[in-house]
């Protein structure tokens, strides 16, 4: 191998070492690259965990205050006075029924008294059956009813009462 030959493989020798110094170089700039890009992802991620940890206090926070604000409302709720109100419907329903009753028993000495009077004329002796002397259906023993006659007034008197203590300790509790 003469000079020639060791010019040609000193240069080939240069030229790889070239290559491979321009490559080294390139991968070296990809890899400041990548590392520039994988940080800007971790900042972006960072930032995002953080927003995401303030939205989560501010709801944890939210729905603490929902929590104690629906707690005060059921506790404002009166179990004793939600209990005699409901007896006290439970009582207005059973004279409702008496009352019902009352009306049907009315209404059929009405059409007892009417079938009579056609069928019969009109006599002055004709009696009602189960109709007082005021005009009212007799009512059963410890029947209570809301309306025009004296009974039913003092009965509503006592029932305006009874609901005005009923409100009073309501505003006291």
């Amino acid at each position: 191998m003469g000079t020639v030959g060791i010019v040609a493989l000193s240069l080939l020798a240069g030229l790889f070492i070239a290559l491979l110094i321009g490559t080294s170089a390139w991968l070296i700039y990809q890899g400041h690259l990548f590392k520039r890009v994988v940080i800007e992802t971790r900042e972006t991620l960072s930032a995002h965990r953080q927003e995401w940890s303030t939205t989560l206090d501010a709801l944890r926070v939210m729905l603490d205050s929902h929590r104690t604000q629906f707690d005060a409302q059921i506790k404002s709720i009166g179990g004793r006075q939600i209990e005699a109100a409901v007896a006290q419907l439970v009582q207005l329903v059973k004279e409702e029924r008496s009352a019902a009753q009352r009306i049907e028993r009315a209404a059929i000495a009405v059409g007892t008294f009417t079938q009579q009077w056609l069928a019969e004329g009109v006599r002055e002796d004709t009696e009602i059956t189960e109709v007082t002397g005021d005009g009212y259906a007799a009512s059963t023993p410890g029947e209570r009813w809301v309306g025009r006659s004296r009974v039913a007034a003092e009965d509503a008197a006592a029932l305006a009462e009874e609901s005005a203590q009923v409100t009073s300790s309501d505003q006291q509790g």
